[in-house]
C-alpha cells in the first residue's frame, strides 16, 4: 500500500474544492505513477483512504504494524461514574462503501488511565463525515491530557448487501495535515458530503 502525508493550506483550498477530481487523480498519480482520466475518480475514491487531521502527531502505520494510533485533541476529565465522555480526536475521513475504521482501545489505556472504551470496537462508517470521538468511561476517575495516544483505528473490509458494490482493496492511504481553523476542516462535510454527513452518536437510529 502507497502511503502520501500532504500538509494542507488554506490557500489550497479553492482548487482542492473546484477541481476535486482532478486533484484526487493527481494525488494518485504521485502515490502510484500511474495516470487516470478524470472519467475513472469513481473507481480511484474506491481505493484511497483520505484522513484530515488537526493534530501534528498523527502518523500513518508503519509496515507491519495494524493500527493507526491516535491522540486526545483536547484535556478531558473522565468522572468516577457511569458517565460516557466524548474526546475529541482530531481526525476527519474518506473511507469508501465496504470499508470502515474500527476504534479500538490501546493495551495501555487501562493500565496507565484506568479508563476504558465503552464502544469497542467503535466503528467510523464510510458515511460519517464529522470528526472522530472516543468515547470513554472510568472506574477511578481519570484525566486524559492532550497529545495522549488513548486509541488506535484498523481499518477493515465489511460485506456490502449491493450487487452493484464497486468496493474494492485499498491501494492508496492519504494523510492530510491542517489545523482546526482551516476552511478545509470546516467544510470536510460540504466537499464530500453524505445523506448521513456530521451525525454522530446515536444519528442513525435509536
Amino acid at each position: 500500500m502507497k502511503i502520501t502525508t500532504l500538509q494542507f493550506t488554506d490557500d489550497m483550498l479553492e482548487t482542492f474544492n473546484k477541481y476535486y477530481d482532478d486533484f484526487i487523480v493527481y494525488l494518485h498519480y504521485l502515490q502510484t505513477g500511474l495516470i487516470h482520466h478524470t472519467s475513472q475518480i469513481d473507481d480511484i475514491k474506491q481505493s484511497m483512504i483520505i484522513i484530515v487531521s488537526v493534530n501534528p502527531n498523527v502518523k500513518f502505520p508503519r509496515y507491519g504494524d495494524v493500527g493507526l494510533d491516535l491522540y486526545a485533541d483536547e484535556d478531558a476529565e473522565i468522572p468516577h461514574s457511569s458517565n460516557v465522555v466524548l474526546v475529541k480526536l482530531g481526525i476527519k475521513s474518506y473511507i469508501p462503501v465496504g470499508w470502515e475504521a474500527q476504534i479500538r482501545p490501546r493495551s495501555s489505556l487501562y493500565k496507565k488511565y484506568k479508563v476504558i472504551l465503552t464502544n469497542s470496537p467503535g466503528t467510523i462508517d464510510p458515511t460519517y463525515r464529522n470528526e472522530w470521538m472516543a468515547s470513554l468511561t472510568s472506574l477511578t476517575g481519570s484525566k486524559i491530557t492532550k497529545n495522549t495516544k488513548i486509541v488506535q483505528a484498523v481499518f477493515t473490509k465489511y460485506l456490502v448487501v449491493d450487487q452493484n458494490s464497486r468496493s474494492k482493496n485499498i491501494t492508496n492511504m492519504l494523510l492530510i495535515k491542517t489545523d482546526r481553523q482551516s476552511n478545509l476542516w470546516n467544510n470536510w462535510h460540504k466537499l464530500l458530503p453524505t445523506d448521513r454527513g456530521q451525525g454522530g452518536f446515536g444519528s442513525t437510529g435509536n
